[in-house]
């Protein structure tokens, strides 16, 4: 199953800024676990009010720095958090789109964060099956303040619902789907992570 295709803005500014196949493939694979995402939590909390466009938005263009700094794509550093809204900016993304290429990173040092910016930033995590315990209990306490719940109401409720895992073949073959459409003989990723179990 072929992943789901970036927007056609976000697209045009990955070309603008020659954004490299690994770049595109990494921001396709975001914006398609934001999807899944968003439907998990749409299913357990159908009355939550955010911003879906902007998590969508947020999860496709989160690492656009990185066409500066392509260094950052295989290693540490956080100068592409800093340049990448500058970058949405100037190319007529607003500030409330823009932001998610700096908060993604560092969501835990934002003067006011918000549930978009988490959500985007656990996407940018789970795709790999990491885990983020500050992160996710962020999450849990941004929607039991919107929805008015207890913290562990919103885990009982994810659990109640069902946990959806990825498996390794699938996201493989998606992977592999999408360098086929690009035209690439090898994986865009040279090594892909050895577990993919991530907990939607």
């Amino acid at each position: 199953m072929p992943f789901q295709e970036l927007p056609s803005d976000v697209l045009e500014i990955l070309t603008k800024y020659a954004a490299s196949p690994r770049l595109v493939a990494h921001l396709t694979i975001v914006h398609d676990v934001a999807i899944t995402l968003l439907k998990q939590i749409d299913t357990c909390w159908p009355l939550l009010d955010y911003d879906r466009e902007r998590v969508l938005i947020g999860a496709a263009t989160h690492d656009v720095g990185k066409t500066v700094y392509p260094n950052e794509l295989t290693g540490p550093g956080s100068h592409h958090e800093e340049i990448g809204p500058q970058l949405l900016l100037e190319s007529g993304f607003p500030e409330t789109h823009a932001r998610f290429a700096r908060t993604h990173g560092q969501w835990d040092r934002e003067a006011s964060v918000q549930l978009e910016d988490t959500l985007v930033a656990f996407a940018d995590t789970i795709w790999k099956g990491k885990r983020n315990e500050a992160l996710e209990r962020e999450i849990a306490q941004q929607i039991a303040r919107r929805c008015r719940e207890e913290t562990w109401e919103v885990y009982m409720n994810c659990m109640r619902t069902g946990k959806r895992r990825s498996r390794p073949h699938s996201l493989a073959r998606k992977i592999s789907s999408l360098n086929r459409q690009k035209g690439h003989r090898r994986h865009i990723f040279d090594v892909l992570p050895a577990h993919f179990g991530a907990e939607l």
